[in-house]
């Protein structure tokens, strides 16, 4: 547990004292990810008034096109952070544009990695679900929420344990290392494994108490007396800053966990 936390800490100021460059490699790329999405949401306001084919097709390519270029900014932060970590290679100009050869594979690399997560976690969510349905329908309603929110939180840590084990693969990508393998990740993270759990227990705890406030205000915006409709009660600006700005805390944070692993 101790160098579990140590771990952890460790995370935290990496990118604290780096968080000029982190900020330097990731706010472009999301900022166009950003705009991409809001151009989406424009297509598709138009196509919803108009009710036409064409314009269903439009906004069609648009959510395809803003879905791709948005996994490929993921990936490009993510290769250069590690990069610049790893090879000390600083972000260069307004947009820090990573090597060729190295965003796709890297992309690749972390959806085979979820595919292979998701086969990991099919017996037990199958298991879980034949478990949970019958006690759901009887009289043990609350035991089956119980059961339900402590296997909820077994396979949640679960799933983020075994992506870290996995993922310490994913910085040897963004490095152009194609001899490096996902098993070879699994290997040589294995030394660490309870380190690993740790920091997934503590990120754990430390994204829900992070996510609290927002939560609280989402909850008041809601009951606002004054919200008119339901798309009124459930936007709420500073909730939505709020929650951009932590999903790029959390995100950072797990591109830091897999550089320091790796």
């Amino acid at each position: 547990m101790n160098r579990g936390f140590l771990f952890f800490v460790h995370t935290i100021r990496l990118l604290v004292r780096n968080i000029g460059p982190a900020l330097r490699i990731s706010i472009p790329w999301f900022a166009l990810a950003i705009i991409g999405v809001i151009l989406v949401a424009i297509v598709a306001g138009i196509a919803a008034t108009q009710q036409s084919a064409g314009m269903a097709v439009a906004s069609f390519v648009a959510v395809f096109a803003a879905l791709l270029f948005g996994l490929y900014a993921v990936g490009a932060v993510a290769v250069g952070w590690h990069r610049y970590v790893l090879l000390n290679e600083p972000p260069r100009g307004i947009l820090t544009i990573p090597p060729s050869g190295t965003v796709l594979p890297y992309m690749g690399r972390a959806i085979a990695i979820s595919l292979l997560l998701l086969l990991i976690l099919f017996v037990p969510l199958i298991f879980f679900g034949l478990l949970i349905g019958p006690m759901a329908s009887g009289s043990n309603s609350g035991s089956a929420m119980v059961l339900f929110i402590l296997t909820f939180i077994v396979i949640f840590l679960l799933s983020q344990y075994v992506f870290l084990r996995l993922g310490v693969s994913l910085p040897a990508v963004a490095l152009g290392r194609r001899d490096f393998s996902i098993r070879d990740g699994w290997r040589q993270s294995a030394s660490e494994g309870s380190t690993i759990l740790w920091v997934v227990i503590f990120i754990t705890i430390a994204s829900t108490i992070l996510q609290i406030p927002s939560f609280l205000m989402q909850m008041d915006t809601m009951a606002q007396p004054g919200a008119t409709d339901a798309l009124t009660r459930e936007i709420n600006p500073v909730v939505e800053i709020i929650n951009l700005v932590l999903s790029w805390v959390l995100f950072m944070f797990n591109v830091c966990i897999l550089t320091t692993l790796y």
